[in-house]
């Protein structure tokens, strides 16, 4: 009776240690087949980030349903990023539409709306987002040469109650860091959405 206890709490234990790490990206993940793909934006132009050599890609998952997207959108988060890294011709923005309730017109219509400064690309099969494992919007991921060098929130403000000065922006700390030919310090964050 005693080593079935014993058996016992060693198995709530594992499921435990299992359930708190449930979040955090496996290591054989991060080791996973290239993450290049094909999409079309919501002008019908193929978007290829295997033709996309040497930049880095970061990738917003989007959906006007959400409304972190929704906040995002307004304050112009993103847009902050894009105009940041303008002058950057190795970095490229766009976002990624992983939903079969939001056909192409209205997420064409959502950007247009909050005069979104970056490509919006449609995954209607979901696809693409089940290759990188999105399950949130907004999921940011930063890519280049098809490997993933982050993955997660925006920023540390899930609630959106500080103001965009005091927040600390992962995407671009990442992006800094990577530029400048360092090592990304924190490659993964939990996303929030």
């Amino acid at each position: 009776m005693r080593f079935l206890t014993v058996l016992m709490c060693f198995g709530a234990l594992a499921f435990a240690v299992d359930y708190v790490q449930a979040d955090e990206p496996k290591k054989s993940d991060k080791k996973a087949q290239s993450l290049n793909f094909k999409l079309k934006d919501t002008d019908g132009k193929m978007f290829d980030t295997a033709k996309m050599k040497d930049k880095l890609i970061v990738l917003e998952w989007i959906e006007p349903g959400c409304p972190t997207c929704r906040r995002h959108a307004k304050e112009g988060s993103v847009n902050h990023l894009v105009k940041k890294y303008a002058k950057k011709k190795d970095v490229v923005v766009v976002g990624i539409c992983t939903s079969n309730r939001t056909d192409t017109a209205a997420m064409k219509a959502f950007a247009e709306q909050h005069k979104l400064g970056y490509k919006i690309l449609m995954d209607p099969t979901g696809q693409v987002g089940r290759q990188f494992g999105a399950k949130k919007t907004p999921h940011m991921f930063i890519i280049k040469n098809g490997k993933k060098l982050y993955e997660g929130a925006m920023d540390d403000d899930a609630r959106g109650r500080k103001p965009e000065a005091e927040r600390v922006s992962y995407i671009s700390k990442a992006l800094d860091e990577i530029i400048a030919g360092k090592k990304v310090s924190t490659s993964y964050t939990k996303p929030y959405g």
